[in-house]
C-alpha cells in the first residue's frame, strides 16, 4: 500500500492540524478503530471529534479545511495550545 497525497486521499484535516503545530500521535487498526494521542485530553477529544465530523458529515477538502481553522480558533493565537496537564488516549469506534 503506497501513501497518497491528502487532497488525493480526500483527508486533509489531521495535515491542517498537524501543520499548524498541534501535537499528536494517531494509529488506526486492521479492526477500524482509531486511536488518538496527545498531551491534553482537550487536545485527544478535539481531534477526535473532528475525525469523527469529516466521516460522519462526509466533509470534503474544503470543509475540512474550515472545520481545522474553526477548532484552531478555539485556542488563542493560534498556537497555544494545551501541552501540559494529564495526556489523554480516546479510540473512536470504526470511524
Amino acid at each position: 500500500m503506497f501513501s497518497k497525497p491528502a487532497e488525493q486521499g480526500g483527508l486533509v484535516i489531521l495535515e491542517e492540524l498537524g501543520s499548524a503545530g498541534v501535537p499528536f500521535e494517531i494509529a488506526v487498526g486492521r479492526n477500524g478503530k482509531v486511536w488518538v494521542d496527545s498531551k491534553s485530553v482537550k487536545t485527544t477529544l478535539g481531534i477526535g471529534r473532528a475525525i469523527q465530523d469529516t466521516d460522519n458529515k462526509g466533509l470534503n477538502v474544503e470543509e475540512q479545511k474550515k472545520l481545522a481553522k474553526r477548532w484552531l480558533g478555539k485556542f488563542p493565537e493560534g498556537k497555544s495550545y494545551p501541552l501540559g496537564g494529564v495526556g489523554g488516549l480516546v479510540a473512536l469506534p470504526g470511524v
